[in-house]
């Protein structure tokens, strides 16, 4: 089932963050359970410390961008949820669930 979480790297970066927000609700709950607890390790490890190079900005970018992406997979886990609205929300001030 990770195989139907990952998507193709043959798109562009941007290509690839649109393609799993729009992508993502359409998946088996177990790649969406895949997804969630991806983003959510993925969130943790970028509150420990950010990657070299990376402004506020673009972290506060990722941030909303991965509420968006797991906001579409609402319903799978509701314990990952939970751990994901602690992190986005209440740590960080992004909602979750995300409103376009």
């Amino acid at each position: 089932r990770v195989r139907e979480a990952v998507v193709s790297t043959q798109s562009t970066g941007e290509e690839r963050k649109r393609l799993q927000v729009v992508n993502g609700p359409h998946k088996s709950d177990k790649a969406k359970l895949v997804k969630l607890a991806d983003k959510l390790y993925n969130l943790r490890d970028l509150s420990r410390e950010a990657p070299v190079g990376w402004s506020e900005e673009r972290v506060r970018e990722y941030r909303v961008w991965a509420s968006r992406v797991c906001s579409g997979l609402i319903g799978t886990n509701k314990a990952l949820e939970g751990k994901l609205r602690e992190e986005l929300t209440e740590r960080n001030g992004v909602p979750f669930p995300y409103k376009e």
